[in-house]
């Protein structure tokens, strides 16, 4: 909210224009947020672990990895929906508008959460769940994620710290589900943690 009063508009007044090769990187960037190829890899990597190379460790990983991804992809188009906040973009229409348009479809009004940022934030935290000490890399691929779809006007920053927020809730309840009944989902000897003040 206090993103949304004092710097949403700014930032996005601040990219709106971006062109050309500066464009086209941080489109290439941004394509990297879309859940659709990251469904279709980890499930089809779970039906080769599980019945081909029969690894059940990493099939379990595989379907731990598709249902973050699904699970919050799924949570993020019910909240754009029912929020209906207008994208940037709708700023420079010769109609500008900034606010809530709640239960329309479309897409112009879905800006709140950001959807790439869902899918990265999930991506990011199944990696650090995997992969701990390696949580700086995925933060930072995470961020350059939700950096392009703001340079493309595309969202607000709002709409990449609700995502965030709402996706960590998520895989954090997933986590926790899916090593009570299997063990530890982490390729290390260390766990990934969050901060006690968190509650989680």
């Amino acid at each position: 909210v206090v993103l949304a009063v004092t710097v949403d508009r700014q930032v996005a007044q601040a990219f709106h224009g971006l062109a050309g090769t500066p464009r086209a990187i941080v489109q290439a960037i941004s394509n990297t947020g879309y859940s659709t190829w990251w469904l279709i890899i980890s499930f089809g990597l779970f039906l080769y672990m599980r019945y081909v190379y029969q690894w059940h460790g990493a099939a379990r990983r595989a379907i731990f990895l598709f249902t973050t991804v699904a699970v919050t992809g799924i949570a993020v188009n019910i909240v754009k929906f029912i929020v209906g906040r207008a994208r940037p973009k709708v700023l420079f229409r010769e109609d500008p508008f900034y606010g809530l348009s709640p239960f329309h479809g479309d897409s112009a009004v879905h800006s709140f959460p950001s959807g790439n940022m869902t899918t990265a934030t999930a991506l990011a935290l199944t990696a650090w769940i995997f992969w701990p000490r390696l949580w700086p890399l995925w933060a930072v691929l995470a961020l350059l994620v939700g950096f392009s779809r703001v340079a493309l006007t595309a969202h607000f920053p709002s709409d990449l710290v609700g995502a965030a927020y709402m996706t960590l809730l998520i895989v954090w309840a997933l986590k926790r589900k899916f090593e009570a009944a299997w063990g530890p989902l982490s390729l290390s000897s260390r766990q990934a943690r969050l901060p006690a003040w968190m509650g989680l």
